[in-house]
């Protein structure tokens, strides 16, 4: 470190009264002295140590000079610290202009080396950090105006501490032939101090002020039953450590008492240094398994013994995304074993397939199924799975295929030998024919079930019609028999995207196509008519799929507001549905739209109720727009006269916002409506989404971020509750739709980290959010690049996220999301990159969290 100091000690003044008074000054000299040996033995260029290390003293010590010096140490060029340490008389001058400190040629009651002149021989030195001590009375009136520890500027730190308060006197001791607030400086900076730490150094923040602030103040009590409390002020953007030197050099040798109390600290450093040299050695080659507060098993360095014994670690425990409700129940001695801290090992030490022991300890406590997932994404074994009693091994299923270049079908069958067949025909009465091994299970099974049949499907057109034919009866089957109209509906799109997966992943989707037509002419039948006419829809020529849309429509159509209330039927529900993953894939007839759009405004619907027809008008909008005359429609509605409680404009600015396209004069328009009523609406969800719909087209005004922001609320880390405690519905208001909003604005504009961080913990903590993958688009967005190959940036984030299972689960899916928005040529170099870095990974959490991810990338 690179120092320069300016010391002055004055108790020989020019004035008498200063000189003769019995405010005399005795130690002045000597206290400036002995700080300047401080600076120099701190200063860790030893040429030229005079030009930068200058002791005015006594007469010397008068503005011409501390000019001079300053301009002498301005240049010296580059300092990592300048100090300035006055010793002498203070005068409390007024409240408003502060005091001032006594320079030799100073007189009594006129002002003498100010706060601002201070500042001017501060700002004249260019050092990465300033360190000001006065000690006189009244210190803090001589530095209450400074205004050079106000701002940084280019510095690191601008510290300073006073002696005393303005109305405190600043003590010298004959005894200690010091003043009392120079006694403590020194010592607390020489060798041996008590604040210093075990490398000899002393944080100016952390340790120097406070033990001045502590020690000073019991001294002044002590011996001169006054008070004397320093003050300290300044700003920093990093700590500054000082060096301890030899006291010897600082003029005062250590006495016989202060000898001893340093050799018996060396003695207890040196035992600290060995018990802590101990215990780092074993965090550094041992680990442990434990149970954490949240009853999941973590890897932790070192022993269970010496863990809680340290307050820091070298390494973070590993959260391994195992529970204690996953071991296996009969495994009484490994349960206890894991409590009482016997599960380790040496961290160096890797097992026969090249990875930590750890592992391996873990596995032998736990389950078949979760044995078995561990195997395939630690170690790729081809482990076979039991249908009746495990979920479908979607994600191992994506991971080997990917890793052996293996067909999915084939991998499928040797992971997961389950064979669908549904012996019931579609023309038979399903009411009389009951299959409870066909709408037992779950919709969460069935969804799982949905999900693992497209992927493993064979490619070969007629076997995947058979495939998709059975899919579909199974569904249609369950969906006859099901009476919740809520898990009906979750069930058909379960369903839906599976189809509409079959037809992407067909290879050749006109042959695939040309099978189902024959297929689709026996399913059509029965209670299976609704679901086949669905997937006909998506079947090529087009002049199918559009009399297939047009029954579709048909259904839908029916519905009648006045007749049926809000109570759609399950075939009006689910054709809705239908027409809205058709929408996904396709345009779909222009007219019917526009009859929709009719049929809903003549029924006096809103546009966003939860009801068939609106839902659908909704879907088409933000998958593929609306027709110019239904723009027009909307339009009109924005500034159409409200009566009280009718929110129209809203829903329908929550439409056109998230329409898929608009006329360019038209968005215009639409922006400046947002940017008027913004301040009106700014409680309402559906406004939020407007605007984060809205950030698609264009960035958002500071003032409508600001209503992103101001309701983004920690409860949207939690489902908001439906009914209360006696069953009445309960209506809450949070942060959900600003959430879901800010994830649409983070796809293409920055956020501060912190908030983005927020986002985070709203993403983990709610898979069920609606607009949660927006989320995560735009936190791929902001993480990841697409114009490179971004396999070690996925890994470097999946590091640091191996504390905490639920943060590295996020990250697979972000990093998923961002793969699949990848161009291809980059798309395949990092699924390369990444297959050949889990190949090479030690750590298991990291090699299992990458296959995860290769499988989420093959599967969706």
């Amino acid at each position: 470190m690179r120092v320069a100091s300016i010391s002055i000690g004055i108790g020989n003044y020019k004035d008498r009264n200063y000189r003769e008074s019995t405010a005399q000054l005795k130690h002045a000299q000597s206290d400036a002295k002995a700080f300047s040996k401080y600076a120099q033995g701190a200063d860790d260029d030893k040429t030229d140590m005079s030009a930068r290390h200058k002791s005015l003293i006594d007469r010397e010590a008068n503005l011409i000079e501390l000019r001079s010096a300053s301009e002498a140490i301005s240049s010296a060029g580059n300092l990592d610290l300048f100090m300035l340490y006055l010793s002498g008389h203070g005068e409390p001058g007024s409240e408003i202009g502060g005091g001032w400190f006594c320079l030799f040629d100073a007189e009594g009651g006129l002002p003498s080396l100010t706060a601002n002149l201070i500042d001017e021989v501060l700002r004249k030195v260019k050092a990465a950090n300033t360190l000001l001590i006065i000690d006189c009375c009244f210190a803090e009136a001589v530095i209450s105006t400074s205004r050079f520890f106000t701002l940084l500027g280019s510095s690191r730190s601008r510290l300073a501490i006073a002696s005393a308060r303005t109305d405190q006197r600043s003590w010298e001791d004959e005894d200690l032939k010091r003043s009392l607030f120079s006694d403590v400086l020194i010592r607390s900076l020489s060798v041996g101090s008590a604040v210093a730490d075990a490398h000899g150094y002393v944080d100016v923040e952390r340790a120097l002020f406070p033990a001045l602030r502590e020690q000073v103040p019991l001294l002044a009590s002590s011996r001169k039953a006054a008070r004397q409390e320093p003050v300290t002020l300044g700003i920093a953007a990093e700590g500054l450590r000082l060096p301890t030197v030899v006291a010897a050099s600082l003029g005062r040798p250590l006495s016989i008492s202060e000898a001893v109390r340093a050799g018996v600290r060396r003695t207890l450093l040196a035992g600290l240094i060995a018990a802590a040299t101990a215990l780092v050695g074993l965090e550094l080659f041992v680990y442990h398994l434990a149970v954490d507060v949240s009853g999941a098993i973590v890897v932790r360095p070192g022993l269970k013994e010496t863990f809680g014994l340290q307050p820091l670690h070298v390494f973070p425990p590993i959260d391994t995304g195992i529970r204690l409700e996953q071991v296996a129940r009969q495994n009484d001695e490994g349960v206890k074993r894991l409590a009482d801290g016997r599960l380790w090992g040496f961290r160096t030490h890797l097992d026969a397939d090249g990875l930590r022991t750890w592992l391996a300890a873990e596995e032998t406590m736990l389950g078949r199924r979760a044995r078995q997932s561990i195997d395939v994404f630690a170690r790729s074994t081809m482990s076979q799975f039991k249908p009746d009693d495990d979920t479908p091994p979607l994600l191992e299923a994506g991971f080997l295929s990917l890793l052996n270049k293996a067909d999915p079908t084939a991998v499928g069958r040797s992971l997961y030998p389950r064979d669908l067949k549904v012996g019931v025909p579609c023309e038979a009465d399903a009411r009389r024919v009951l299959d409870f091994t066909l709408f037992s299970s779950s919709s969460e099974v069935f969804a799982a079930d949905a999900s693992w049949i497209e992927f493993t499907a064979p490619r070969a057109p007629d076997e995947r019609t058979s495939r998709l034919s059975e899919l579909l009866r199974l569904a249609a089957y369950r969906s006859q028999a099901e009476k919740d109209d809520a898990i009906r509906e979750r069930e058909f799109r379960s369903f839906a995207t599976a189809v509409v997966r079959f037809f992407r992943d067909s290879g050749d989707e006109q042959a695939f196509s040309d099978s189902l037509r024959l297929q689709l002419s026996s399913d059509r039948r029965g209670w299976c008519a609704l679901h086949a006419v669905f997937v006909a829809a998506l079947v090529q020529p087009a002049s199918y799929s559009h009399e297939a849309e047009q029954e579709l429509w048909r259904v839908l159509l029916t519905y009648d507001r006045n007749k049926q209330g809000d109570i759609a039927t399950a075939a009006q529900t689910l054709a809705g549905l239908a027409l809205s993953f058709v929408a996904r894939v396709r345009d779909l007839d222009q007219e019917s739209i526009i009859r929709l759009a009719k049929a809903i405004d003549e029924s006096g619907a809103d546009f966003d109720l939860d009801l068939p027809m609106p839902s659908l008008f909704r879907e088409i909008g933000s998958t593929r727009g609306y027709p110019e005359p239904l723009e027009a429609l909307l339009e009109s509605k924005l500034e159409a006269s409200k009566k009280e409680f009718d929110f129209t404009d809203l829903a329908v600015a929550k439409l056109l916002a998230c329409a898929k396209s608009l006329a360019s004069d038209r968005r215009e328009r639409f922006r400046d409506w947002l940017q008027k009523n913004t301040e009106r609406n700014r409680t309402q969800f559906e406004f939020q989404t407007a605007l984060g719909c809205a950030s698609a087209t264009g960035p958002l005004e500071q003032h409508q971020l600001k209503v992103l922001l101001d309701h983004l609320s920690p409860e949207s880390r939690f489902p908001p509750p439906s009914v209360g405690y006696r069953g009445g519905t309960v209506i809450t208001s949070n942060g959900d739709a600003a959430a879901a909003a800010l994830g649409q604005y983070l796809q293409r504009y920055p956020l501060p980290n912190d908030q983005i961080e927020q986002l985070v913990n709203i993403a983990i903590s709610r898979p069920d959010l609606e607009g949660r993958q927006g989320m995560l688009r735009g936190l791929a967005q902001r993480w990841y690049s697409k114009d490179e190959e971004s396999a070690e940036p996925i890994v470097r984030r999946l590091s640091r996220a191996v504390s905490d299972s639920r943060r590295m689960t996020l990250e697979v899916e972000v990093a998923a999301d961002h793969i699949s928005s990848l161009p291809a040529n980059v798309k395949e170099r990092t699924l390369g990159a990444l297959l050949a870095r889990w190949q090479q990974e030690t750590e298991p959490e990291i090699r299992m969290a990458l296959a995860k991810l290769l499988g989420t990338t093959r599967v969706h």
